[in-house]
């Protein structure tokens, strides 16, 4: 999956409930992963997202940022559950294939 996040964007707090990598094809994500210190990736650099804990992503650059998401998850199982209190209405955007940024 191939995203485009406006600067200064995030994601809701959301679980991966088979985890997954973000590679950066320009721009910088950070990730916010309870428990870790948060991680910045840039063009070339990618990071982890272990399943089942709570995150976030924050473009947190000076541009949009372009990002590749890679999941293997089972057919008809969700990439992602939204866990964000008032953000739950945003859990079908990726599961359809769109932007989860906001």
């Amino acid at each position: 999956f191939k995203d485009v996040r406006p600067e200064g964007t995030r994601s809701p707090i959301h679980k991966h409930p088979y985890g997954g990598a973000t590679c950066m094809e320009s721009g910088e994500m950070t990730l916010y992963l309870e428990g870790s210190e948060p991680q910045v990736a840039g063009p070339g650099e990618c990071y982890w997202m272990p399943p089942g804990k709570p995150m976030s992503g924050v473009n947190t650059g000076d541009g949009p940022a372009v990002l590749i998401d890679m999941f293997t998850v089972p057919v008809g199982q969700p990439v992602w559950r939204v866990v964000e209190e008032g953000q739950e209405s945003l859990q079908e955007n990726f599961d359809s294939g769109n932007s989860p940024g906001m």
